[in-house]
C-alpha cells in the first residue's frame, strides 16, 4: 500500500515544544570524524563506512526558528539546582580537556539525532493526528528536553573555544510518522542507546565538571527511556543495573539513522 503523504504545517503553528529545530549552522568536522577520534582514543578499530544507499522515506521537515530552551526543560534553570547550567556549563567549558571535547561532540551528534526526531514527530502529528494524548505529551516533552541538551553542549563547546560538530543528515524508519507503535519503538531504541552511551563514556571524561554535567543529562535520558517503556507497556527498567555501551556499539545502533553502512 502506498505510504500516505504527510503535509507539514508552517513553523508558526508548531507548538513551542517542537522547536528542537535547527541547531547552529556549522560546516565543521563531521560527527563521523569525532566518532572515529573517540574510537581511536579508546583503542577500538573504527567500523565507520560511508552509506551506499539511504532510506528515501518522506520525513516531515524539522521546524525552523531559534534553538529552543524551554522552561520545563530537563536541563534545570532554577538557582536551587546544583546542576544549573548557569553554574555548571561555564566550569565544564573552561576545564574540558581535548579528549572531553571529542566525547562531548560525540554526545552532541546523538542529541542532534534525538532532538530532530522528536521535533519531526510533533510536527507530523500536527499535520495528521496519530498519537494518543500520553504519547503526544511525551513527544513534546522529549523534544523540549533534547533541544535543551543540544543547546547546553553547544554552550560548553563554545566556552571551551572548541568547534561544534556539524549536524548530520538523518533518516528514519518507514511509518514512524504515521503509526504510534513505530514511533514508540524507535524512541525506545534511541533513548536506550543514549543511556548506554553516556554511561559508557563516563569513565573517559577527564574534567569532573564536564562529568557532572554529563551525569545530569544521563539521569534525564534514563527517565526518558523509562517513560517510553511504560507507554509501550514494558517494565520501567530492563535490568537491575544500566548497561554501558562502547562507542563502537553506539555507532552500530545509530548508523541506520545517520545513513551509514556498518
Amino acid at each position: 500500500m502506498k505510504q500516505q503523504e504527510i503535509l507539514i504545517p508552517s513553523a508558526e503553528i508548531v507548538t513551542p515544544e517542537t522547536l528542537a529545530a535547527e541547531p547552529r549552522n556549522t560546516a565543521q568536522k563531521s560527527w563521523v570524524s569525532h566518532a572515529t577520534t573517540v574510537l581511536g582514543a579508546l583503542g577500538v578499530a573504527s567500523l565507520l563506512k560511508p552509506a551506499s544507499a539511504q532510506d528515501n522515506t518522506p520525513m516531515p521537515p524539522a521546524p525552523t526558528g531559534n534553538q529552543a530552551t524551554p522552561e520545563n526543560s530537563a536541563v534545570p534553570t532554577t538557582n536551587g539546582n546544583p546542576n544549573n547550567p548557569a553554574k555548571q556549563i561555564p566550569k565544564a567549558g573552561e576545564r574540558a580537556t581535548p579528549s572531553d571535547i571529542d566525547i562531548l561532540n560525540f554526545a552532541l551528534g546523538l542529541e542532534y539525532l534525538e532532538a530532530d526526531f522528536y521535533a519531526r514527530i510533533v510536527a507530523a502529528h500536527q499535520a495528521r493526528a496519530y498519537l494518543m494524548p500520553k504519547a503526544l505529551m511525551a513527544a513534546q516533552k522529549l523534544a523540549a528536553d533534547e533541544a535543551a541538551h543540544v543547546t547546553a553542549i553547544l554552550d560548553i563547546l563554545t566556552r571551551a573555544n572548541a568547534t561544534p560538530v556539524a549536524k548530520p543528515n538523518f533518516t528514519f524508519p518507514p511509518g514512524v510518522f504515521l503509526a504510534q507503535s513505530v514511533f514508540l519503538l524507535t524512541a525506545s531504541d534511541l533513548e536506550e542507546t543514549g543511556v548506554g552511551a553516556y554511561l559508557g563514556a563516563a569513565p573517559k571524561v577527564d574534567s569532573k565538571d564536564a562529568l557532572r554535567f554529563a551525569a545530569s543529562v544521563y539521569g534525564i535520558e534514563c527517565r526518558h527511556a523509562s517513560l517510553v517503556r511504560s507507554l509501550i507497556g514494558l517494565p520501567f527498567s530492563p535490568t537491575e543495573t544500566e548497561v554501558p555501551l562502547t562507542v563502537e556499539e553506539v555507532q552500530k545502533r545509530v548508523a541506520p539513522f545517520m545513513g551509514m553502512a556498518m
